[in-house]
């Protein structure tokens, strides 16, 4: 958090008038502060601010401790939102590239660095619970907004303009090899022993508003974001055990549709229909001997199931318009539609008795005019 402060101190004073860090005194870093903060213009804050150990930057300076550090405390009570550090810019340029409102950079450059780097770090600890009367128990270390009230020069069929509450990248240069992995945003949730919590999420996408996209619309999207130029994604979805350890619990699901029964219309489960390149394997594979296609909410699997039993050269099932289709690996292909049962292949009936005196085979042929017609089938 100490850094982040030093970003937002450094930005104030290049908009001062005062000439450099070493001449700010703390009497005038306090005075700043105390005016900066209160003009919120959303609800002015009752009771004390107090700004303590303020450190001027010296240079040659021979100890680490405490550099650059911003220590301040505030109490009382606000109407509304509001902001205990803002730092507001104003501009007007015209530029090809990314023009960034504020800047941190750590330069790692000698190989006796050790130790991880986090960048810019946001924070929020909550040592006590907060007043019971609480209308708003939302905490986030670290938050983005991006908002507008007017278009980017876009007019319809052409809209123009990409917003983002926040993006981030990883980048791997030239010469930058070997590394073990190269991830654009990482999520880690800990929970520990001794707590507890009803929810837990890696991620979270939350709907808000009242509108969707008019042309995609969706909660998750993978996308290619060089036009064809770059690679594209191995997979788009992956449950990831490259570590050796599962990371989806015994008994748990990989792709769930609800906590609940949910009585929602929808168009499709599951919709490959997009796709029509030839399959490598297949749309959808399942393990060979372990796991099938059940019907219902229960083990029992009350609707039906298609299950595959053959190690190698099983049958093949299609569902054909008004025809079903039944392909073996060795033999023919038996159709079944709404004139009966064909087969270019011999046909072989057999009825095995369930019971001694029970069971049997009937066959009744119904030709209604022709020549033989049996009067009595069972």
């Amino acid at each position: 958090m100490k850094y982040f402060h030093n970003l937002i101190i450094i930005s104030l004073l290049l908009f001062s008038t005062i000439p450099s860090w070493a001449q700010l005194t703390r009497a005038q870093m306090n005075n700043y502060n105390n005016t900066f903060v209160g003009a919120n213009g959303v609800g002015a804050i009752t009771g004390p601010i107090v700004n303590t150990d303020i450190s001027n930057v010296i240079n040659g300076v021979a100890t680490l401790s405490d550099i650059n550090t911003f220590n301040y405390s505030a109490t009382g009570t606000v109407t509304g939102n509001f902001s205990q550090m803002t730092v507001n810019l104003t501009e007007s340029i015209a530029a090809t590239g990314f023009v960034y409102p504020g800047v941190f950079t750590d330069t790692m450059n000698s190989t006796a660095i050790t130790g991880g780097r986090p960048g810019l770090t946001g924070q929020v600890i909550m040592e006590a619970p907060t007043s019971p009367s609480n209308p708003l128990r939302f905490y986030a270390g670290i938050s983005g907004l991006f908002a507008t009230s007017v278009p980017d020069n876009g007019i319809s069929g052409t809209p123009l303009g990409f917003g983002y509450g926040a993006s981030s990248n990883c980048t791997l240069e030239s010469g930058a090899t070997f590394w073990a992995g190269c991830t654009g945003m990482n999520a880690s949730v800990f929970v520990l022993t001794g707590a507890s919590v009803s929810r837990r999420f890696g991620f979270q996408a939350e709907s808000d508003g009242n509108l969707q996209g008019s042309l995609i619309d969706a909660a998750y999207d993978v996308w290619e974001g060089t036009g064809g130029v770059g690679p594209s994604w191995e997979d788009g979805f992956l449950i990831d055990n490259s570590n050796g350890v599962y990371p989806i619990a015994t008994g748990g699901t990989i792709l769930k549709s609800g906590t609940g029964s949910q009585s929602v219309s929808l168009a499709a489960g599951i919709d490959l229909s997009e796709i029509t390149g030839a399959w490598t394997f297949d749309a959808i594979t399942l393990p060979a001997n372990n796991g099938g296609i059940c019907w219902g909410i229960t083990s029992a699997c009350g609707g039906g199931k298609i299950h595959s039993v053959a190690t190698s050269g099983g049958p093949q099932l299609f569902l054909q318009t008004n025809q079903f289709e039944i392909a073996f690996g060795s033999g023919g292909v038996f159709e079944v539609t709404n004139a009966g049962l064909t087969t270019t292949d011999t046909l072989n009936l057999a009825a095995i008795p369930t019971s001694a005196g029970s069971g049997g085979l009937y066959i009744c042929i119904d030709t209604s005019g022709n020549t033989y017609k049996k009067s009595t089938c069972p």
